[in-house]
């Protein structure tokens, strides 16, 4: 008999696929609370692979830093629940060797001057920079020009920090702009042998007028910096546009040794290329972005284009040598050769490109390409020659579409087998227009590649809700998919096999917590909402020290805030977190619990379970009712929420303890044995308790209670029913306790009833 391997094992990932290990299914799509409008400005990777993202937005003071986890998760543990504000416009930020963030911007303080931020690894500010408050204001070129400034790109030398900010200056208002460079210390302070004839800057012109877009630092420390050169004179009467190229020495000096004088032209001319004379070109030829080979050749990638042929906008890529020559090895041949290749990749008008090469020689091209929405996110590979490699994607080029119009604008290459694109989706209407704006990411796999496991529910069959989840059963898929978890081994030796640690709770052999949770680590659930709503949950937890930060996401969406547990004087002694406003639609999801931040101890805490009702919906605090002759602590009343389980006059619990999202009002009491007491209660207040009597009886009440003056009334009912009143005596202080007590005559059948505790007079 023949043994064939399962089909599951032989199935693979094609180079270009989406990694579903990333965001949900490999994409990413998050707007922000406050702007409409979001997208990637610029975003780099720091050293552990996570994603630091430059937003954006049509109000710089609404521009931000914020950062994902490698696998494109939000990750809260950046700044302030991770995005950091920066207060003025942005234009381009660095990533250094040692996770520092630095961000160029504009001084909204002094026009002329050019405004440098300093960042933590973390996100929050470097106070060692600047004043305390991580910013430093310096001229751009020694503030000597008068017309208009522009930055694009910034560099950090990698051996001293040494930061250096490139764009383009109209040094005298005409109009015209030329390259413009400027270099500043680790300090923030200008680098005093930066420049020949401008203080802290050099500017280069080829022509007309010169725009930088780019730049790249070589592993010898020159500067290379790509832009376009434009034409349009009485002698050019049409524009004309080239390739520019300009290196230059590590003190800002070009470098001769590139192309005779440092300078390059490349020019594309028209489509296909007949006539590569510059002078008689009309042709527009933009770069946008480059970068080097391991060979140490120079990439750029922009666009072709003529306007008076109505060509389409053609994708172009030029190679040239570490001399300056272009490299004629390049291009597939005829009129595609001698360096330069152009592709029909988009039909988008001034289209955005992103270039990335490999360690194995072959590139990576991001730009938009046409989709049933407008444009997609596109992805196109590149032989070594400049060939579209059709092994890769639909013939050489990956798409992803985010129903929108989506505008890629940065590329990324993440541990060498994986590519990600970042920028916006813009929301369109039919008849034309745009609306809002979202940051959009995606993640490639650059080879064929076995696919992740699939993520499943635990058990075969999702949580449904309403109900109760179990912490320890999160779905199966393994490391990366269903969970992520920063060591292989389970801690706790208790339940299951993988590297989520899981402990038995004492004194109860069928139940198990989730503990041992670390910042960074995640599990999932697969839920089924019943009904469309919102829903109301309660985390079980315990904490010896109190302060671990966590927050839950649905479908890669946070919709918590970031939490911080108080302690619960021990790591198996347990209380209920109550948490409101989680919007479900019907049908099913993906829940995660992810840990934001470490307490005192290195932990977040133990997670137990979670109950989920629907809001509107009353049940028993606890999941059972109370029973008769057993304590009822008045702080455990029914969820449900205000006006269904609950009543008070206020929004907030003034007492600041326990179910610290709802407008019950809960301190700690100082009552024998401690706990909880409801607090400044008033009167047309009041609470309900499920009750269920399992015998039939005559029953009495006895009620805790303190006041400081006496005189207030209250009364209890049953079914609707009032069964006992009482009036608070003077007990001399508010957390000074006596027992009152009612008659034995309240008669009660067998089953459910409801008890309600009604506040009926203030006192004095």
């Amino acid at each position: 008999m023949q043994v064939f391997e399962s089909l599951e094992s032989r199935m693979l990932l094609a180079a270009g696929a989406l990694d579903p290990t990333f965001g949900s299914g490999g994409k990413v799509l998050t707007g922000f609370a406050g702007t409409a409008f979001a997208g990637a400005r610029d975003a780099a990777l720091q050293s552990d692979g996570k994603i630091v993202v430059l937003t954006e937005d049509n109000d710089p003071a609404s521009a931000r830093l914020v950062r994902f986890s490698a696998n494109g998760q939000a990750d809260n543990t950046f700044a302030s629940g991770g995005a950091a504000l920066l207060g003025f416009q942005p234009a381009a930020f660095a990533v250094r060797t040692d996770n520092k963030i630095v961000v160029a911007g504009y001084d909204p303080a002094n026009l002329k001057n050019l405004l440098l931020a300093r960042f933590n690894a973390n996100g929050q500010v470097d106070t060692s920079f600047g004043g305390g408050d991580g910013q430093v204001s310096q001229p751009y070129f020694g503030g000597d020009q008068t017309g208009s400034k522009t930055v694009n790109k910034i560099l950090v030398r990698p051996d001293n920090n040494r930061v250096y900010v490139l764009g383009d200056v109209d040094r005298f208002s005409s109009g015209l702009t030329q390259f413009a460079l400027s270099a500043f210390d680790d300090s923030g302070d200008p680098y005093a042998q930066f420049g020949d004839q401008y203080v802290n800057g050099t500017t280069t012109e080829f022509g007309y007028t010169n725009h930088l877009t780019d730049a790249v630092l070589t592993s010898d420390g020159h500067i290379v910096a790509v832009g376009t050169m434009t034409v349009s004179d009485s002698h050019h009467p049409n524009v004309q546009q080239d390739f520019a190229v300009a290196r230059y020495d590590e003190h800002g000096l070009l470098d001769s040794s590139f192309s005779g004088d440092g300078k390059l032209l490349i020019d594309f001319g028209d489509y296909p290329r007949s006539d590569p004379n510059s002078e008689t070109d009309d042709a527009f030829d933009f770069a946008q972005s480059a970068t080097l080979d391991p060979a140490g050749n120079l990439l750029v990638v922009g666009y072709s284009h003529d306007p008076t042929d109505n060509d389409p906008f053609y994708t172009a890529v030029a190679r040239v040598k570490p001399d300056g020559n272009l490299d004629a090895t390049f291009g597939p041949g005829g009129a595609d050769g001698d360096g330069r290749v152009t592709l029909a990749l988009t039909a988008q008008s001034f289209p955005q490109h992103e270039i990335a090469a490999l360690s194995n020689g072959k590139l990576l091209l991001g730009t938009e390409v046409p989709g049933a929405d407008g444009e997609d996110f596109g992805l196109a590979r590149l032989k070594a020659d400049g060939s579209l490699d059709g092994s890769f994607g639909s013939a050489g080029v990956a798409r992803t579409d985010f129903e929108g119009i989506d505008l890629p604008n940065r590329l990324l290459i993440q541990s060498g087998d994986r590519a990600i694109l970042a920028g916006s989706s813009v929301e369109s209407f039919l008849g034309g227009g745009m609306g809002s704006s979202e940051l959009a990411m995606a993640r490639y796999t650059l080879d064929e590649t076995t696919p992740p496991p699939a993520q499943t529910p635990f058990g075969g069959t999702p949580w449904a809700l309403p109900g109760v989840l179990e912490f320890e059963d999160f779905d199966n898929g393994g490391e990366g998919v269903a969970y992520h978890d920063t060591d292989a081994v389970n801690q706790g030796e208790a339940w299951r096999t993988t590297g989520v640690d899981i402990q038995r709770v004492p004194n109860n052999s069928n139940d198990f917590t989730l503990a041992f949770a670390k910042a960074g680590e995640w599990t999932e659930y697969t839920i089924n909402a019943a009904q469309t709503g919102t829903y109301n949950v309660d985390i079980t937890y315990a904490s010896l020290k109190g302060g671990g930060k966590f927050h839950l996401e649905v479908d890669g969406k946070a919709v918590t805030p970031v939490i911080t547990v108080k302690s619960t004087g021990d790591w198996q002694s347990y209380q209920t977190l109550p948490l409101s406003g989680i919007n479900l639609t019907a049908g099913q999801h993906v829940l995660r619990l992810a840990m934001d931040g470490n307490d005192s101890t290195g932990y977040v805490a133990n997670f137990n379970r979670a109950r989920f009702a629907q809001a509107g919906t009353r049940s028993p605090f606890n999941g059972a009712p109370f029973i008769p002759n057993v304590q009822i602590e008045a702080e455990d009343y029914d969820r449900g929420g205000e006006g269904v389980a609950y009543h008070d006059t206020d929004v907030q619990n003034v007492g600041f303890s326990y179910r610290t999202n709802e407008g019950v009002d809960v301190q700690p009491a100082g009552d024998t044995g401690g706990g909880l007491n409801v607090g400044y209660a008033k009167a047309s207040e009041w609470l309900i308790y499920s009750l269920n009597v399992q015998t039939p009886g005559t029953f009495g009440m006895q009620v805790r209670v303190a006041s400081l003056k006496g005189g207030g009334r209250f009364h209890f009912e049953i079914d609707g029913r009032t069964v006992a009143s009482f009036t608070a005596p003077n007990t001399g202080n508010w957390q000074k306790y006596v027992t009152l007590s009612s008659a034995k005559n309240i008669s009660l059948a067998a089953g459910a009833h409801t008890l309600r505790l009604v506040m009926d007079a203030n006192d004095s």
